[in-house]
């Protein structure tokens, strides 16, 4: 299965990785019922949409994870082999690119609706990684997007959410970190919830 593209909040994700800057825990207001939405174009064309979203296109299905009225949510939409190559023949380099993709992507008819804020781990629950080791995280399926090691701070993700994991002990410095050892033997001090990961749009993770 080819992942045509992945649009992972990229200015939220930059300012995260290299500013340290956490986005927060998203509030619950007013629900909303996503399965109104009959099509990705409908969720773009709301006017709801929030500033964070992730979307990525497969051979067969189409991603889509957004936050709308301070709730995560995620939509997944079949593809046929015609449109997904038409995608595919886009070239990214032409102006009107957006345009083009729109047309193909917005028709797409919405089979599953899911809400991620519902999967949100408890403060409690994330308190209870404190006093594991990286390794404990790395082996239980965390991954690492990025780190400071002047504060030991760690951006990490596990299915369709990242991080902020911050470690207790010695990283060492840019030069001679070594992620998988280093990281490995230092201890949690604190985890703390920090919006959509790469695997929200995970094609595995959205229809497990």
């Amino acid at each position: 299965m080819k992942k045509l593209i992945s649009v992972i909040l990229a200015a939220m994700l930059a300012l995260a990785v290299l500013a340290g800057c956490s986005s927060e825990r998203p509030e619950s207001r007013e629900d909303v019922d996503v399965t109104s939405f009959k099509t990705i174009g409908r969720i773009w064309e709301s006017g709801k949409l929030g500033e964070i979203y992730s979307s990525a296109t497969y051979e067969d299905r189409h991603v889509f994870a957004f936050e709308m009225d301070g709730k995560l949510y995620r939509v997944t939409a079949p593809i046929s082999k015609e449109t997904f190559d038409a995608v595919m023949a886009i070239d990214y380099m032409d102006e009107d690119w957006q345009e083009k993709e729109d047309r193909l992507i917005y028709p797409l008819a919405i089979e599953k609706w899911e809400d991620l804020s519902e999967r949100i781990p408890s403060q409690d629950e994330l308190g209870t990684l404190i006093g594991k080791t990286g390794e404990d995280l790395v082996n239980d399926g965390w991954t690492i997007t990025g780190y400071d090691l002047s504060e030991n701070r760690f951006w990490m993700e596990k299915g369709a959410f990242r991080y902020i994991v911050m470690f207790d002990g010695d990283a060492g410095n840019f030069e001679g970190f070594d992620v998988e050892e280093d990281m490995g033997r230092l201890t949690v001090k604190s985890v703390e919830f920090n919006g959509l990961g790469q695997g929200a749009t995970d094609p595995e993770e959205a229809m497990g």
